[in-house]
Order: structure tokens, then C-alpha cells, then sequence
């Protein structure tokens, strides 16, 4: 499964684009919407941390204020 984490706030990003990935990747693909412009991962890091830790399944840690 490919998870792909399109930006809300990216004009470069389309739906065609993404909705692309579910035709490429064999086994489907998941996308979760960051909030976000062109690279939210530096914009919003513990946000986009957020998002990483419910696809991969990981708990937050509780001493991490996320």
C-alpha cells in the first residue's frame, strides 16, 4: 500500500495526480490530506508527524505535546 499525503493548499498538486497513484501502485493506495502549502512537512512538522504516526500505526508519545 503507497500512502500519499498531498498538501490541501498546493495549486500543483491535482486530484488527477493523486488519483493516480491508486492505478500505479499494485497493492491500492491511501491518501490522507495534510493541511498545508507546497511542503507542509516544513511548514507544520509535528502536524505532518501527526499524520506519519496514524499510517504507520504508531501511538504519539504522551510526553510529545504534537
Amino acid at each position: 500500500m503507497v500512502s500519499v499525503i498531498p498538501p490541501d493548499r498546493d495549486l500543483r498538486v491535482t486530484w488527477i495526480t493523486v488519483g493516480a497513484w491508486r492505478e500505479h501502485a499494485a497493492a491500492g493506495a491511501e491518501v490522507r490530506v495534510v493541511e498545508g502549502g507546497r511542503f507542509p512537512i516544513i511548514a507544520r512538522p509535528r502536524h505532518f508527524l501527526k499524520h506519519m504516526q496514524g499510517i504507520l500505526g504508531i501511538a504519539p508519545d504522551e510526553s510529545e505535546a504534537i
